[in-house]
């Protein structure tokens, strides 16, 4: 759902959503069931994300995605966690 996480630039507009610091653990364990055949993330948009805050946010996920199915996959040589 693309109201799944809180919009990063439109705080004056609230619309709901999860918190990202709740999201990162779900999203970890979901992809800990070996279940996850692809993921996307949009929503997006640099002509209104402040200071990159939402790219960065997409940015950190990408990296926990990847970085969870190295650990699954024993691909992972370093810890990040």
């Amino acid at each position: 759902d693309k109201w799944c996480i809180y919009p990063m630039y439109d705080f004056a507009h609230p619309i709901g959503g999860l918190d990202p610091e709740v999201v990162l653990p779900i999203l970890k364990h979901i992809l800990r069931t070996r279940k996850v055949r692809g993921f996307d993330i949009c929503e997006i948009s640099p002509r209104f994300d402040l200071d990159n805050t939402t790219a960065k946010l997409g940015a950190v996920l990408i990296f926990a995605v990847v970085n969870t199915l190295c650990k699954i996959h024993g691909l992972a040589v370093e810890e990040f966690d």
